[in-house]
């Protein structure tokens, strides 16, 4: 597995951490756990090394949808900006 994504959910808060390579294997992961997700949502992408498209756009869907994504590098953030949802 090239994705490690944890959950950790506190009083009114849902954190989950992605860690490496975020493909479009582990896309729906992702998104079962952000479902489940109890009070704000946030995204630490700190550990993150590269997100293919699908990744990518499941991150921005995400974000649009409330959560705050958090600990973006420079790389992250400008593969962020450069997605275009399809």
């Amino acid at each position: 597995m090239s994705c490690l994504i944890r959950k950790t959910t506190g009083a009114s808060t849902t954190l989950i951490q992605i860690h490496g390579r975020l493909t479009a294997e582990e896309v729906a992961e992702l998104e079962t756990a952000c479902l489940t997700a109890d009070g704000t949502l946030f995204l630490d992408v700190m550990n993150l090394q590269f997100a293919d498209k699908e990744g990518l756009n499941v991150i921005k869907k995400l974000a649009s949808e409330g959560a705050q994504v958090v600990g973006a590098s420079p790389y992250i953030r400008l593969l962020l900006d450069l997605a275009v949802a399809v």
